[in-house]
């Protein structure tokens, strides 16, 4: 069952494990004219659930609900291809919005811009805190994963070009 919206309004489905903090993102969505929240989840299993229960246009992941350690949607299977995908975090790192890039993000907000950016993230505009151009949907839904190699610094993995 698809709730995708109409051409004039958006459906997300927003996914955090802070009830507060998806009770303020649903607060700024359910402001806007046109976005809608379809449905909100607390961890990975469900949100994963939703996804391709629902197939919103738009799905807005807090970092925390992302794997630490390879890709970062390891663990979630294979994301409906016409989701949007927006991350949700503290601060930022080059490495950080690469691999993000890499996994198919087309934006990455950070929670002390959220009343600013997110809207906008949603929407597929631009500004502070997001990728230039928006990254393909999810390649692994299309068998075309990211390939990950080890840093040389620190402990995490780097997207291979």
């Amino acid at each position: 069952m698809s709730i995708r919206a109409s051409d004039s309004t958006l459906s997300v489905v927003v996914a955090d494990s802070h009830r507060e903090q998806r009770d303020r993102i649903r607060d700024l969505i359910d402001a806007q004219p046109d976005l809608r929240v379809a449905a909100m989840a607390s961890h990975r299993e469900q949100a994963a659930e939703l996804l391709w229960r629902l197939e919103p246009d738009v799905a807005v992941i807090e970092l925390g609900l992302l794997s630490a350690c390879e890709h970062p949607l390891h663990g979630w299977g294979l994301i409906p291809g016409g989701v949007r995908l927006v991350a949700l975090g503290l601060g930022e790192d080059p490495w950080l919005t690469a691999t993000l890039r890499a996994a198919g993000f087309a934006a990455y907000v950070r929670e002390e811009r959220l009343d600013d950016d997110l809207c906008e993230a949603l929407r597929g505009g631009r500004s502070t805190g997001r990728f230039e151009r928006p990254a393909p949907v999810v390649a692994a839904a299309r068998g075309e994963a990211p390939r990950f190699e080890r840093s040389a610094v620190g402990a995490g993995r780097r997207p291979v070009a």
